[in-house]
């Protein structure tokens, strides 16, 4: 007879096919979210980094990233529901970042403190997505907002060699429950009579 698709789903193969691939989004979403972080404090002091478009695709990369992530976290909440937040709460960050980039234009504000600046608006709406959807984007607004603050302290080549090392220890931290989902899926079962006794 055979199994039912509850017997099938209950199985660890199962369970692994089902939900292996979340870790694996949500650590890729991760790293690309601090990559991209990365790319805007770098990016910052150079001419066409200051004009708004730069910053506002960044805005929408980003918050694209989280909403992904949000969603791979599976906690429950409806496609429509976490569209819906994180449209009007990275809406809400892409006008902060336009009006700072107004201001930064007619105030003479630097380039090299429009990104650390921009950057840490950009961590605070991340931090947002965290605490109310998805835990692990706490740590990555953490992150860039200590890389911001190192960008003001640090020289360019101390900052780049602690990103590295930050982002590294970011996957390796992230990537765990993905591992351990392979290592348990490509264990092979024991056939049905190798735990039993015989009849």
């Amino acid at each position: 007879m055979d199994a039912g698709p509850m017997e099938s789903a209950a199985s660890p193969g199962g369970v692994a096919a089902a939900g292996g691939w979340r870790p694996l989004v949500r650590t890729v979403l991760l790293l690309a979210l601090v990559g991209l972080c990365g790319a805007g404090l770098f990016a910052a002091p150079f001419t066409a980094a200051r004009t708004p478009g730069f910053w506002l695709t960044l805005v929408g990369m980003i918050g694209a990233g989280c909403l992904g992530v949000c969603l791979a976290g599976g906690r429950g909440a409806s496609f429509r529901e976490l569209f819906l937040d994180q449209a009007l709460q990275w809406a809400g960050a892409a006008a902060a970042v336009w009006a700072i980039l107004w201001l930064a234009e007619r105030r003479g504000l630097a380039p090299e403190a429009q990104g650390p600046m921009l950057v840490l608006l950009i961590a605070y709406s991340v931090y947002l997505s965290g605490i109310r959807h998805a835990g692990s984007l706490i740590a990555v607004a953490l992150l860039m907002a200590a890389t911001a603050a190192g960008a003001v302290l640090l020289e360019r080549v101390v900052l780049l060699a602690a990103g590295l090392a930050a982002v590294l220890a970011l996957a390796a931290f992230f990537a765990r429950p993905f591992l351990a989902g392979l290592r348990r899926a490509g264990r092979p079962e024991p056939p049905p009579g190798a735990t039993g006794g015989t009849a």
